[in-house]
């Protein structure tokens, strides 16, 4: 274009004015405008007559021009707008004189083009960065390969490394190697895309985890000629996602399998063809309610922990071991020939509990209860033979703790009486089918009626009153003590409040669980006082034993609340099981019942009457009372008047009556005094 200008003929100077690309000559020595176009002057803002008034430094470029050549530079237009010009200048005759032809192209969209794209590529390479995903791709037309930076920080390679022609594969651990290069391979002849998990060495020779995912392009024969994809580094993925599997199938407290992890452990090895027996030993640890209700959770976590730890010391070969809940464990004996080897096995794992456990610097004993079902005989499913163990367990329980059971068919019909108890005793809270009775207590100086023990009656659907012993243990055990328990308060507040209005000047004993024993106890306790308005001191709480051994501060502490509110409280059933004199001394207690295995017949039994005096002279020291249960003959009476028992109980007075029946009868027991 520029050798038309060469002579600025008319034909030239046409093209000069109408042309779209903005254009000016001027003087190589001056500098100033000679001529103009019409673009330029529309793209610049300027006037033809401004700009031939001016040199070319009114256009403030920023990069000097050169003759012959070509410059990209930034322009200032009349309104201070700057706009990216490719600028191409030549020599040219002008009217018979040397002069300059400047033709200005704006690049300014193709800049913003080419540094969006960067900007693009940046991004990109931070995402990828951030991700830890790279790309790469292979065109077999022109033999290039390409890695994004990413791959290379992911392979822990120098960015200038060629990128290899045999792809990742080489990368691979030697283990997954001939796998990734076999799936790759099947891809690609197979036509379709492929992702792939595998661990690599890195050039530093530490391994992580890839996924590479790749496409094939082909040709119109079949052939593939281009290949991409990307490389992510997945190894925090594949550690958090291990975690979370691990979390998923273990006990968070002891690490070790929970049911799931159980039950997925055991369908594995039981669908293994096996002519070998698997034992299902299903261990509950006795009364353990009672560590965390008396010496608090944190306890019985440490508990827990200890016998997960002893279990596991015992395991051999491929035996198994979990936490499937509460404190229940199980252990999985695979490969046994018969009945007595499992047997044998359990009773192995119950010796784990032979030693006592440390809990708060005190030695506690703990037994455990164990069950045992066998695959195939009882069933071949995890759930099946868990459940058969459950079954086996609580008949472990009922003969006394501390043993191991063998299911059968016969303990299936127990379970199924089990689950019937539970319901009725749901159903009977939800249809009033408890009701209290009350036994006379007897004060040795007066002769007179002076309490009553508030006892539950449970009439059930044939009518038939069932006494607690037949169901409080259970109730314990189900937790639907606490509902019966709350019952048992109010009816029993109730009633003291209606004998204190019509002068019946009587004290209830209420009996109360060692579950019951817990923080919220004395605030329901001050709250039914509020709410009957009666005097504390007609209210006692008889406590068993069990509340107290090894009795944590927290236990101790609710306790002395209760007795801060003016209630009296009794230690039941003394001498019967733990009967430690130490803990004597720091309960606020205000009585001791002998229980009735010592009073019953003591006329004739010279032992139970060297106990019972024992107890009485102690108790004494100590200013305790001293209430004597089970008192059945006019003999055993006299017995325990002689022995000095302060209050006495049982059928030779009177049995446990409708609280309607109280006052009438409190005459006719006195007389049998």
């Amino acid at each position: 274009m520029m050798s038309r200008f060469a002579g600025w003929s008319g034909i030239d100077r046409a093209v000069f004015q109408d042309h779209p690309t903005p254009m000016w000559i001027y003087d190589p020595h001056s500098l100033r405008f000679l001529d103009v176009n019409g673009a330029a002057v529309a793209v610049y803002g300027y006037s033809k007559n401004e700009f031939l008034a001016a040199t070319i430094d009114r256009l403030a470029a920023l990069d000097s021009l050169t003759a012959n050549g070509q410059n990209s530079v930034v322009h200032l237009t009349k309104a201070g707008r700057s706009i990216h010009v490719e600028l191409r200048v030549n020599a040219i005759q002008y009217r018979g004189s040397q002069a300059m032809l400047a033709v200005a192209r704006d690049v300014g969209e193709a800049i913003e083009t080419r540094e969006r794209l960067a900007a693009s590529e940046a991004s990109l390479a931070l995402v990828q960065q951030l991700a830890h995903v790279g790309t790469f791709s292979f065109d077999t037309r022109t033999g290039r390969r390409h890695w994004s930076e990413e791959i290379y920080r992911i392979l822990g390679m120098e960015p200038d490394t060629p990128a290899l022609l045999e792809g990742f594969w080489s990368f691979a651990d030697t283990a997954d190697a001939d796998r990734v290069r076999s799936e790759v391979l099947r891809a690609r002849f197979e036509g379709r895309a492929y992702s792939i998990d595998y661990r690599i060495t890195r050039a530093d020779g530490s391994t992580r985890t890839v996924n590479e995912r790749g496409h094939f392009q082909y040709d119109e024969h079949g052939d593939w000629f281009f290949l991409s994809g990307t490389l992510q580094d997945i190894t925090e993925r594949e550690r958090a996602q291990s975690e979370i599997r691990h979390l998923a199938y273990h006990d968070s407290l002891t690490d070790l399998l929970n049911r799931a992890g159980l039950t997925a452990r055991m369908e594995s090895h039981l669908d293994l063809v096996s002519t070998r027996l698997t034992g299902v030993v299903l261990f509950d640890l006795d009364r353990f309610k009672t560590i965390n209700d008396t010496l608090g959770h944190r306890a019985g976590d440490e508990v827990l922990i200890s016998v997960a730890q002893r279990l596991s010391q015992r395991l051999s070969g491929n035996e198994i071991v979990a936490r499937t809940g509460g404190d229940e464990f199980v252990c999985v004996i695979p490969e046994c020939n018969d009945r007595a080897q499992i047997l044998m096995r359990a009773d192995q794992l119950l010796q784990a509990f032979r030693t006592p456990f440390i809990v708060g610097n005190y030695p506690y004993t703990i037994s455990a209860s164990a069950g045992i079902s066998i695959a195939p005989f009882d069933g071949t499913e995890a759930d099946e033979l868990l459940r058969c163990s459950d079954v086996a367990m609580y008949q472990s329980k009922t003969e006394g703790r501390n043993r191991a059971s063998f299911f059968s068919e016969a303990l299936q019909k127990v379970a199924h009486r089990r689950f019937d108890l539970e319901r009725g005793l749901r159903r009977g809270l939800d249809k009033n089918e408890f009701a209290m009775h009350y036994q006379p207590i007897i004060c040795a100086k007066t002769g007179c009626v002076q309490a009553v023990e508030a006892l539950l009656r449970w009439h059930n659907n044939d009518l038939q009153p069932t006494p607690p012993g037949d169901f409080i243990e259970f109730a314990e055990e189900t937790g639907v003590i606490e509902e019966i328990g709350d019952r048992v308060f109010e009816t029993s507040f109730a009633q003291a409040k209606q004998w204190a209005q019509a002068g019946v000047p009587l004290r209830i004993w209420i009996n109360v669980s060692a579950i019951q024993l817990h923080a919220a106890l004395p605030g329901k306790v001050r709250a039914l006082l509020d709410k009957y308005g009666i005097n504390p001191a007609s209210l006692g709480f008889e406590l068993t034993e069990s509340s107290f051994i090894t009795a944590s501060t927290e236990t101790l502490q609710v306790i002395r609340e209760l007795k801060s509110l003016g209630v009296r409280l009794a230690l039941d059933d003394f001498g019967v099981k733990y009967s430690s004199l130490e803990y004597l001394q720091r309960l606020p207690i205000d009585t001791i019942k002998i229980d009735r295995v010592f009073v019953s017949g003591v006329s004739t039994n010279r032992i139970n009457r060297a106990i019972i005096a024992a107890i009485v002279n102690i108790a004494h020291e100590m200013n305790f009372t001293v209430s004597a249960e089970g008192v059945e003959t006019r003999e055993d009476l006299e017995t325990i008047r002689q022995l000095g028992c302060d209050n006495w109980q049982g059928f030779f007075f009177s049995t446990a009556r409708p609280a309607g029946e109280i006052v009438g009868l409190m005459g006719a027991v006195e007389q049998a005094v």
